[in-house]
């Protein structure tokens, strides 16, 4: 008989470690996050709602971690259902943690999906009918029509794609983020001394 999504939830947060972060080792989860995937795509609204809400910071973390790596071991393996499977999982987490940080997955799983050759706009919206946030739902249904530029790994996300010897693999670029944000600011307080609008 299969679990309850909110049982599995239950041990997700139960395997979650404190103190977790994004792209930090985390325990082997993937046996539950597979039953927990499965539960949540055939429960019905409430039991999806009963179950993320039950969610813990930890393990809403875990949830875009095993999203991240989907992306990339979808691509190594050449499995549009290890992609799918990272979507659902950022449909449970629901943005609950950080939209921005959820969006960032999206980005990687949708440079994953065009690489495997998917059509983005089904997946992305297949996935979206699992989520409970009304404006989550409504980002992930448009991630696939943004402009190439707002969806552009390196551009818009600062991420770069690499060989390493266990395959594929994303990687965020360190510090481009950040020297970015400083520019803006910079040029922010350069425009306001010479009494330019920003």
């Amino acid at each position: 008989m299969q679990k309850q999504p909110i049982e599995l939830v239950r041990q997700l947060n139960g395997a979650a470690p404190p103190g977790f972060g994004l792209g930090l080792p985390h325990p082997p989860v993937d046996g539950i996050m597979a039953a927990l995937i499965e539960a949540f795509r055939s429960a019905d609204v409430n039991q999806r709602r009963a179950a993320t809400e039950a969610l813990t910071v930890d393990a809403e973390l875990l949830l875009l971690s095993y999203a991240w790596e989907s992306a990339a071991e979808a691509v190594r393996r050449s499995a549009p259902s290890i992609l799918a499977d990272g979507l659902a999982a950022l449909s449970i987490e629901n943005g609950r943690y950080d939209a921005r940080d959820s969006i960032v997955q999206m980005a990687v799983l949708f440079r994953s999906a065009e690489k495997l050759g998917l059509n983005t706009v089904s997946l992305f919206t297949e996935a979206a009918d699992l989520a409970l946030d009304a404006e989550f739902k409504r980002v992930m249904v448009g991630f696939p029509s943004r402009l190439p530029e707002n969806r552009d790994l390196g551009k818009a996300f600062f991420i770069g794609e690499k060989m390493t010897k266990d395959g594929f693999e994303y990687e965020r670029q360190p510090g481009v983020m950040e020297r970015a944000i400083s520019r803006k600011i910079w040029w922010g307080r350069v425009r306001k001394l010479l009494g330019k609008a920003p």
